[in-house]
């Protein structure tokens, strides 16, 4: 399989190629017309923030960003859109990063401490919370979210500590879930862990345990010791068959099939064969959650299972058409099998997704090319040189400079070809 097109296929099923790790090349405005254009851009941002399209908004702040990374407000309004998309830890950086960027500047610290506070990390609110109280001592809610983070702060670690007391040996499952829990909404993970290996010890039966577990052990890189739980849990939940059970039976198994994906996600590169598999069990338990079938579409095209996985993916797209990923690995499995005139359909509807991503070029000119479509392969092999990252796409600028000779000349003939 080609290296740049698997690897492009699968950064973006794993959601690292992304429009906010790409550089504007060949900027040709004056810094006044540049200013304009960000003016304009954070303007266009605002109105889809204000609209509810926190995507959209999020994508502009990007591109602002991009080409002038040290703007604070923007990156303070990124975060922002962050929170609402519910990627707290992404939105955690930017707020962190607007601070950086302007130390006197109240509005970050404050976004951070209630980011800290609905995230159950009381103390470190308080702390901040407190920082932005003496830049700016007239903000109202700085100060009301800092009262709020001292009585949870202090409630939890009064609770806390009780528990630890009351959870002797001898301690009741009851007593060892809440103190397991608290711990889990401190971010005691250590201690936490600790506890649901004791829950687990008093009710080895519950799967509800397992997951919690497998998923603090996933969170420490411990893959290996998380999916003997997962396995256990999975085996726990399929004897359930009482209707008293039902309901939480459905939520174990939507953490279990979102486990299985994770799972799949930490062996996708190390172990292909497992990962397949745990991407496969993660869409049997969860049908309607087309990431999970468009996970187990990825790990069948780096398996080189080329026509499974088209299959899979054209299912993907008839239910969710705008699944960016499903397009990309779709586009990779049909160029892998030759299907070079789908493929170029597909590209170009990755292109109209993400215009910023230079090397979607890269793969338009080379389905032309293959198609002996040679003007329109030139035309765009040029784009792309001219757009492209000099380190992240050094390998396909040389394939594309060492082609480009020889294109010349059959672009000259086929032209000349048109015209008689």
């Amino acid at each position: 399989m080609n290296r740049t097109l698997r690897i492009f296929a699968l950064l973006i099923v794993c959601g690292l190629y992304s429009p906010a790790n790409l550089v504007i090349f060949g900027q040709t405005t004056s810094d006044t017309e540049a200013e304009f254009d960000a003016a304009k851009t954070f303007e266009q941002a605002q109105g889809a923030h204000e609209r509810g399209d926190f995507t959209k908004a999020l994508e502009l702040y990007d591109s602002i960003l991009r080409v002038s990374p040290d703007v604070a407000e923007v990156e303070y309004q990124r975060g922002n859109a962050l929170v609402s998309l519910k990627r707290f830890a992404e939105a955690e950086k930017s707020f962190t990063r607007a601070r950086e960027l302007r130390p006197d500047w109240a509005l970050p610290l404050v976004a951070l401490g209630d980011l800290f506070i609905n995230r159950a990390r009381p103390q470190e609110a308080v702390a901040i919370l407190e920082k932005a109280c003496q830049l700016e001592p007239s903000n109202q809610r700085a100060k009301s979210l800092l009262a709020q983070a001292r009585e949870v702060a202090q409630g939890k670690d009064a609770t806390l500590a009780g528990l630890r007391q009351a959870t002797t040996t001898n301690a009741g499952e009851d007593v060892w879930l809440k103190r397991a829990l608290l711990e889990l909404e401190s971010k005691n993970t250590d201690e936490a862990l600790a506890s649901f290996n004791r829950l687990i010890e008093i009710a080895p039966a519950k799967a509800s345990y397992r997951l919690t577990r497998a998923e603090l052990l996933l969170d420490a890189g411990d893959a290996t010791r998380a999916f003997e739980d997962v396995r256990a849990a999975d085996k726990l939940l399929a004897t359930r068959t009482s209707s008293t059970t039902k309901d939480t039976t459905a939520k174990d198994t939507n953490n279990l099939a979102t486990l299985y994906a994770r799972l799949g996600e930490s062996t996708r590169r190390t172990q292909p064969a497992q990962s397949l598999d745990f991407f496969r069990r993660a869409a049997e338990l969860a049908p309607r959650e087309s990431r999970y079938a468009t996970g187990f579409a990825a790990a069948l095209v780096q398996a080189r299972r080329y026509p499974e996985a088209t299959a899979i993916l054209r299912r993907i797209l008839t239910l969710a058409p705008d699944d960016y990923a499903a397009h990309a690995n779709l586009a990779t499995a049909l160029d892998e099998q030759g299907n070079y005139r789908e493929a170029l359909v597909e590209f170009q509807w990755l292109k109209t997704a993400r215009p910023e991503l230079a090397v979607t070029d890269y793969f338009i000119a080379r389905m032309h090319d293959r198609l002996g479509e040679y003007p329109e392969a030139l035309t765009v092999y040029e784009s792309f040189l001219r757009r492209a990252d000099a380190t992240q796409n050094a390998a396909e600028i040389d394939r594309v400079r060492l082609r480009l000779e020889s294109l010349r000349e059959q672009a000259k003939k086929a032209r000349r070809k048109n015209k008689n």
